[in-house]
């Protein structure tokens, strides 16, 4: 393979890591009146309280009466929210057709602007 085409091959690879991992969105999810039966959320998820306040956490448990979860900082601190006092439960999840267009876009960008592709 010549050089150029390993560039190719590289940016490409490249464009596709960035793209898989940008592209998200938030999902909002029901908050559960309590009781609530255990249920974990496998996404980082964005909390909004009552009072407007938010907070990331990841490892996010909903059991009974309250919201368990671990902040997605570095900081790692433990929380433990009652879920009458929480407004809103957001969970962050792939952007499929934003990563399509992403992905499209570069494609385009690559083969139009640039002539890396060699088309």
């Amino acid at each position: 393979m010549t050089r150029r085409g390993r560039c190719v091959e590289f940016v490409l690879l490249l464009v596709l890591v960035l793209a898989s991992a940008s592209c998200t969105t938030w999902v909002t999810t029901q908050v559960p009146a309590p009781p609530a039966p255990p249920r974990t959320l496998r996404r980082t998820a964005r909390i909004t309280l009552v009072d407007r306040t938010t907070v990331n956490l990841v490892r996010v448990v909903i059991a009974t009466d309250s919201l368990y979860g671990v902040s997605a900082d570095e900081a790692a601190i433990h929380y433990t929210f009652p879920l009458t006092g929480i407004a809103r439960i957001e969970e962050q999840r792939k952007a499929g057709l934003l990563t399509l267009l992403f992905v499209g876009g570069v494609v385009v960008y690559l083969v139009a602007f640039t002539g890396l592709l060699g088309v």
